[in-house]
């Protein structure tokens, strides 16, 4: 079974994507989310999509998770990760470049070190 990560799985996209892969069951699917610019309800997201077995989250930020010492190996990373819309970007205002820049930097890294796919849209 392929292990897929997709950072910001909880925002718009991230949520469509997760919808798409958690049905094809080739795969365990996991998602980093810090929640900083969704809104979403996890358990009713949970419902929705079935509580499926092979699904799993973390709510942290992209920095945080990459560098807890406890990395497991992805097959493909989906980074979505970036905040969003007028009221999502204006409380990360000052540090959303830096963030964004940092957090790209560390999959980067983590991709090339392992050999790992990667599709970076944030």
């Amino acid at each position: 079974m392929k292990k897929v990560l997709i950072t910001g799985g909880f925002g718009f996209i991230g949520t469509t994507l997760t919808d798409i892969l958690v049905q094809r069951k080739d795969s365990h699917i996991h998602v980093v989310d810090d929640l900083s610019t969704s809104s979403i309800d996890i358990d009713d997201y949970l419902q929705q999509i079935g509580n499926p077995s092979n699904f799993s989250f973390d709510i942290t930020t992209v920095e945080e998770f990459f560098t807890n010492g406890n990395i497991e190996h992805w097959d493909a990373i989906y980074h979505l990760a970036s905040p969003v819309g007028p009221a999502g970007v204006l409380k990360h205002a000052g540090n959303m470049v830096r963030d964004v820049v940092r957090d790209a930097y560390l999959i980067m890294d983590y991709c090339m070190e392992h050999d790992v796919k990667l599709l970076d849209i944030s």
